[in-house]
């Protein structure tokens, strides 16, 4: 990761100053000098964009204000690298790297996923001595920190460029678990994020205890809320000093509040979906089909609504507006 295509410190400087300003494009009046994209490894997916010079021109807006007046400062935070703690639960030494550049060009801080598949390895069992490390060393270079709880798995979708998988001990119940993973009219499993079906399904292996007595299965929401208490508990210090300022929640594949209903990686019966394909519905496994019947009266989705890469004219679904006959 260090050698950046034989880029050096300076070039690093470059594009991370360049984002930071093409960022504020919209709002500030740019001094601009010619420039062009600069790829790197890991670096491309995060911080290329086209070079901009005139750090000055964070003062420079004219939208909304009078001559002579100047613009309030814009917080900015840096995406940081999706691999920044590695496997062995060390900080990669590209984003070390980072972090003074960071600093260097103004930015109000860093945004990084905490990744689920990093940090509970074992059941109930939690390392983020990494991202405390992380914590300490933007502390000390006065860089606050927004965090996000990554539930889902890294590797396959729009800017992925590592491989993270949810914990490996989740795949060892998909036998056992029908519910486990949303599903397509297929029967194809998305082992991006868990069902909705697995809320409050008492399944998942609770935390090792020295106890006799076995302590009783969580369930998915259990498994979500002891993470984010370990992670509150571990960087408690960093909340208190101001450098942890926001912790996101995931919410589903990519991170997103939706449904995993276009994968970019081929399923056992389909192809992988390309854009504009309209995608499909993901509610085939027993506990959704179950929240079907129970709150719509409905044994089955509605029928007629196309593959992953039709278009909404392609059906009879959505060319009806839902209301087709065909659907019923």
């Amino acid at each position: 990761p260090r050698n950046l295509c034989g880029k050096g410190e300076e070039m690093l400087r470059g594009e991370l100053g360049g984002l930071f300003l093409a960022f504020l494009l919209l709002t500030v009046a740019p001094v601009c000098s010619q420039g062009r994209i600069m790829r790197s490894g890991s670096l491309s997916s995060l911080f290329s964009t086209r070079m901009v010079a005139g750090r000055n021109a964070l003062k420079r807006s004219t939208s909304g204000l009078h001559r002579g007046e100047i613009a309030p400062p814009v917080p900015v935070f840096m995406m940081m690298p999706l691999d920044t703690v590695l496997e062995n639960h060390t900080l990669s030494q590209f984003s070390l790297d980072c972090l003074p550049v960071v600093k260097e060009i103004g930015a109000a801080g860093i945004m990084v996923d905490v990744w689920w598949g990093r940090c509970e390895m074992t059941p109930g069992v939690y390392n983020f001595a990494a991202y405390v490390e992380l914590l300490d060393r933007c502390a000390a270079l006065g860089l606050k920190v927004q965090t996000v709880m990554s539930f889902h798995g890294c590797g396959g979708n729009i800017g992925d460029t590592v491989n993270i998988p949810i914990p490996e001990w989740i795949f060892a119940l998909e036998e056992s678990v029908p519910n486990l993973w949303y599903r397509d009219k297929r029967n194809d499993p998305s082992r991006e994020y868990l069902s909705l079906s697995c809320d409050h399904l008492p399944v998942f292996p609770p935390a090792p205890s020295g106890r006799r007595a076995k302590l009783p299965n969580r369930t998915g929401l259990e498994l979500y809320s002891n993470f984010m208490s370990a992670f509150r508990d571990a960087t408690q210090a960093h909340i208190k000093n101001g450098t942890l300022v926001e912790i996101q929640v995931g919410c589903g594949p990519c991170g997103e509040l939706r449904y995993p209903s276009y994968p970019l990686n081929a399923r056992e019966h389909h192809v992988p979906w390309c854009w504009p394909g309209i995608g499909e519905f993901q509610c085939y496994d027993p506990g959704m089909l179950a929240d079907m019947k129970s709150v719509l009266g409905r044994d089955t989705p509605p029928t007629g609504t196309g593959d992953y890469n039709d278009g909404p004219e392609d059906t009879t679904f959505f060319s009806s507006g839902g209301s087709s006959s065909a659907t019923i």
